[in-house]
């Protein structure tokens, strides 16, 4: 026979969340998924643990806008490491290049095999920008921070982080 709990004690200082049962067990909730997030169950409602310790503190989220880690750690869900953000702001603080970006694992900067350069480009909203192609990396990577400076409010740095 499993416990039911009785009450989820939130800790939004430690981003902990911890399930109290009637007998006096306390146990940490949620699970930690595939995607690198945790989740928890809330009233048998599958909730990413950002997103519950956000509403929690600060009440519902808009249906526009997300819950972003500010400081790119899925596991960090401490209050001041989360943000309301749009989906444009929120990709702007990836700090990993994209899953098919292996050449150079700088986001924003691919080997352009065809022209054999560093082809740099930016996303700013729904849109991509061609920034250049560069001879070599070093260059590529500043000019990838430079527009990042002038595009990106939430993560202006380009390169920090960014490997």
């Amino acid at each position: 026979m499993t416990m039911k709990p009785t009450t989820l004690v939130v800790l939004p200082e430690t981003g902990e969340i911890f399930r109290t049962f009637k007998n006096g067990t306390v146990k940490p909730a949620g699970w930690l998924s595939r995607d690198g997030y945790k989740y928890l169950d809330v009233c048998g409602k599958v909730r990413a643990f950002h997103r519950a310790m956000w509403e929690h503190v600060n009440g519902p989220i808009p249906d526009s806008l997300e819950i972003d880690h500010i400081d790119g750690d899925r596991l960090n869900n401490k209050i001041v490491n989360l943000r309301l953000v749009t989906r444009s702001q929120n990709m702007q603080n990836q700090h990993r290049p994209r899953s098919n970006n292996v050449t150079s694992g700088i986001k924003g900067v691919h080997w352009d095999k065809s022209r054999g350069k560093w082809r740099v480009h930016i996303g700013v909203g729904k849109r991509g920008f061609f920034i250049g192609r560069f001879d070599c990396l070093e260059a590529a990577t500043e000019a990838y921070s430079a527009a990042a400076l002038t595009h990106h409010t939430h993560n202006p740095s380009g390169s920090k982080g960014d490997k």
